[in-house]
């Protein structure tokens, strides 16, 4: 998933970004952790609590599949890449409330739906419009461990080298194995230009698209739909990305693309209007 290295995590204030605003319920916040994860030799492993909106998508036939991020009380948000060819197929299962993708800890859910982006195609090695929304068979009961997470909803503001988090449980370097626990690392959001001029410059639409560098940290095969997030004010963490495709993992060259959160909140908002959505902190 994220080559081993150590390294200081660093988070800045971002006030002007949005969020979600319709449908939003008074009652319940995002974005919020119940813990800091803990620093191992050569890396960082999640703690239970760090990121509990993170979700383990378990497909019918292939078993682990890829990561996702509660968003209501009903939903979670993923990349379409993950489903791709089985989205019809029954038995899809989705693991909330821990950070182990092999434990029988947690709540574990069925998928009775999923909402793929009518714009979505993996025609490329890039897919467009790579977002999809999985609705559950029962209501989320959130708490300690499970939480949704904030949404941005401003794409006026440029994210350029703002210090993200990214998580996952996918390969530590291109080849090998899955992680059992989830992992994150920090990686500047890369600049339109720079991502143009990289591996994957000829497909990459910045309209609706971020990248990142996956060297000397970042994000491996098998992170797919995970989340790309910045800490707001100190005060809780919001969704800026969804990880979608991978590049020379853990090399000079490698490159991760994310689909961009806030071209997509009007679709998100369609889909999910019904559902109980949480605000930020300010607006409790």
């Amino acid at each position: 998933m994220f080559e081993i290295v150590l390294w200081t995590l660093m988070l800045i204030g971002v006030s002007d970004l949005g969020v979600l605003t319709s449908a939003e319920d008074e009652s319940c916040v995002c974005g919020q952790r119940s813990t800091f994860s803990f620093r191992i030799a050569g890396g960082k492993v999640a703690k239970e609590g760090s990121h509990p909106w993170q979700a383990a998508i378990f497909s019918p036939r292939k078993g682990f599949a890829c990561g996702g991020s509660v968003i209501t009380d009903w939903h979670i948000l993923s990349s379409g890449y993950c489903i791709r060819g089985l989205w019809w197929v029954k038995g899809w299962k989705v693991r909330l409330g821990t950070v182990d993708r092999l434990s029988n800890k947690g709540e574990l859910f069925d998928v009775t739906e999923w909402f793929v982006h009518p714009k979505y195609h993996a025609l490329t090695d890039t897919p467009i419009s790579d977002i999809v929304i999985g609705k559950l068979n029962r209501k989320i009961t959130f708490g300690e461990l499970i939480q949704p997470i904030c949404l941005n909803n401003n794409g006026r503001i440029d994210l350029t080298n703002r210090r993200a988090i990214a998580i996952g449980w996918g390969m530590e370097e291109s080849e090998g194995p899955l992680v059992r626990r989830l992992r994150e690392a920090s990686v500047p959001v890369s600049s339109d230009w720079r991502c143009s001029k990289s591996t994957i410059g000829s497909v990459f639409r910045p309209e609706l698209m971020l990248c990142t560098s996956s060297y000397p940290k970042g994000p491996c095969p098998g992170d797919e739909g995970g989340s790309l997030m910045l800490e707001v004010d100190e005060t809780y963490m919001m969704l800026i990305g969804i990880i979608s495709y991978v590049e020379d993992c853990a090399e000079s060259t490698g490159v991760v693309t994310y689909t961009k959160v806030s071209v997509f909140h009007k679709w998100i908002e369609s889909v999910t209007a019904d559902a109980k959505k949480c605000q930020p902190p300010q607006f409790a």
